[in-house]
């Protein structure tokens, strides 16, 4: 469903890595990641066409020195050793942005633009390096908000679309787990941008909402629940089913 693709747009690792978070904003320069950093630089390059920037935007622009130093120590050290396909990709459009930032004629243009187009074909020519613990922990966790998400949506549509039948409590208890499972998405995206702006010593702990115990469908946890379906007593309102449950004397509940 649309609710659906929307959820899993917003939850893919690709999608992730091309957002903007406050960890960028918030974390020192020390704790940032070489893709935080970059993405703290990307943050200054906005805030630079602010005309009034707030107390917290002036304090991102007033780490641009520092930060490009540090891009470049760290890059200088990473090269060699190799650059996950996120850190390339954006060291090499920060390194394409600095060079055509030279201007021609100012002081010692010429071995600047030298020195960057130096680092820039080291960053293009770096091998592929494995994504550290902390992120593939975080990318799991997003995959599998993602599976049990998706676990739990098909009833729900089932049943939004009539074609599962449900008792009241059955019913609550999905809708329960269908916003569990769209609030655990949430937090894995957000959990993962955090692990890629942190360097590894830095990780963020485990959210306690990704600790908790996982959603489960109402197939899963309700084995009767189809065989109930075709079961009499059902009444449907406005599309989506609900079977109300016998009343105390055994009668029909819809007499």
């Amino acid at each position: 469903s649309r609710h659906f693709s929307s959820q899993r747009r917003a939850c893919s690792c690709g999608a992730v890595i091309h957002r903007k978070n406050s960890m960028a904003t918030t974390l020192s320069i020390e704790e940032l990641s070489l893709y935080g950093l970059l993405s703290r630089l990307e943050l200054v390059e906005k805030y630079k066409g602010f005309a009034r920037p707030s107390e917290e935007e002036q304090a991102v622009l007033d780490t641009e020195a520092v930060a490009k130093k540090r891009v470049a120590e760290s890059l200088g050290e990473l090269v060699g050793s190799g650059l996950t396909s996120y850190e390339k990709k954006g060291a090499v459009g920060f390194l394409e942005g600095q060079i055509k930032a030279v201007e021609p004629g100012s002081k010692n243009a010429d071995a600047r633009k030298a020195k960057l187009a130096e680092l820039l074909s080291g960053v293009r020519a770096a091998s592929s390096a494995e994504e550290p613990a902390h992120v593939r922990r975080a990318k799991t966790e997003c995959s599998r908000s993602e599976k049990d998400f998706e676990a739990v949506h098909k009833d729900y549509e089932r049943w939004e679309k009539g074609k599962q039948m449900l008792v009241v409590d059955e019913l609550n208890k999905l809708k329960r787990s269908h916003d569990d499972a769209t609030k655990r998405i949430e937090v894995a995206k957000a959990f993962l941008q955090a692990q890629l702006c942190r360097r590894a010593e830095n990780a963020a702990d485990l959210p306690a909402a990704l600790a908790a115990a996982r959603p489960v469908a109402a197939s899963a946890s309700s084995g009767a629940a189809r065989a109930k379906a075709s079961a009499p007593g059902v009444v449907r309102v406005g599309g989506p089913s609900v079977r109300k449950a016998p009343s105390a004397a055994g009668g029909d509940p819809s007499a």
